[in-house]
């Protein structure tokens, strides 16, 4: 979805001062590798999807950029012990902690006297095209949804009597599913716990993002990476931990306060969300970046 999407986007809202292309690079032998690098036209601007980045070797993406505009890494939740150290000009990260820690290990390694290449840059994750014509359905009652695998949250069978789990484990799934979010107006977005691993996997705040799109309030835990930096600090959805009791006074807690004053002003939190991650806001970002190849 994101290199695919990211490039319609780009050709949506930045097409009159870029052209934008999607190519498939070769994943070996070395000789093809050096044939398709000599082939590629002088003064490119290349993102590297960070499956992308995992496949050459550093020399590789060096030999490239000596000829390109700029080279950049999208690592999105790529674990960040695998960043590319040499001949990269801006490491990108969807998440605001992503960045965070992208701009601490460069600092560490320069200052282990090994220095990795380029600077940070932050390109939050888009939302799935499949909600540009979303529609939610009003309900008169709390419907509470999770989309996902389900392997990647908590469940409980007392959990289960109170959230709808809808697969959306694979871009099939996901696409058949996301009509049905139509008739909920509430997300379980529970997350395992973060790892305090500095080089771990930062993941994009997307099942926010989606509710946030879907007008909709979302049952998160607090340490969800960037889910204080879009929600603040005083969203009333908030659990702080994983203990099943918690999370389900927090399903009580929204079937509490449904269409309240306090339920509301949550949902003017997420429409402020859905403005900072739309197509447009991702493509001024993204435009930003590329611009600063130009000056």
């Amino acid at each position: 979805m994101r290199v695919g999407q990211l490039c319609e986007l780009a050709k949506t809202h930045l097409g009159d001062r870029y052209e934008f292309s999607c190519l498939a690079i070769p994943k070996r032998p070395d000789w093809r590798i050096k044939f398709w690098i000599a082939r590629q036209k002088p003064g490119a601007i290349y993102i590297f999807s960070k499956f992308a980045a995992r496949v050459w070797r550093k020399d590789h993406i060096a030999d490239l950029r000596r000829k390109a505009a700029g080279i950049c890494v999208d690592y999105v939740d790529l674990p960040l012990d695998e960043i590319v150290k040499k001949g990269v000009d801006f490491h990108l990260s969807t998440s605001y902690a992503g960045q965070r820690a992208l701009d601490k290990i460069i600092a560490n390694a320069s200052r282990d006297g090994a220095p990795i290449e380029g600077q940070t840059r932050l390109l939050l994750h888009n939302v799935d095209r499949a909600f540009d014509k979303f529609l939610p359905n009003s309900q008169p009652d709390l419907a509470t949804v999770y989309l996902g695998m389900k392997e990647s949250t908590l469940t409980t069978p007392e959990i289960e009597k109170q959230v709808t789990f809808l697969d959306g484990s694979q871009k099939d799934s996901f696409d058949e599913n996301v009509k049905s979010l139509q008739n909920f107006n509430f997300h379980y977005c529970i997350r395992d716990d973060q790892s305090d691993n500095l080089v771990r996997s930062y993941k994009p705040l997307t099942k926010g993002f989606i509710a946030a799109r879907c007008g909709a309030n979302l049952l998160i835990n607090r340490n969800v990476d960037d889910a204080e930096e879009f929600l603040g600090s005083d969203y009333p959805y908030f659990v702080e931990t994983k203990d099943p009791a918690e999370i389900l006074e927090g399903l009580n807690k929204a079937r509490r306060t449904f269409g309240k004053k306090e339920w509301h002003a949550a949902l003017n939190v997420g429409k402020k969300v859905a403005t900072r991650v739309s197509h447009t806001a991702i493509a001024a970002q993204l435009g930003s970046i590329l611009d600063e190849f130009q000056s």
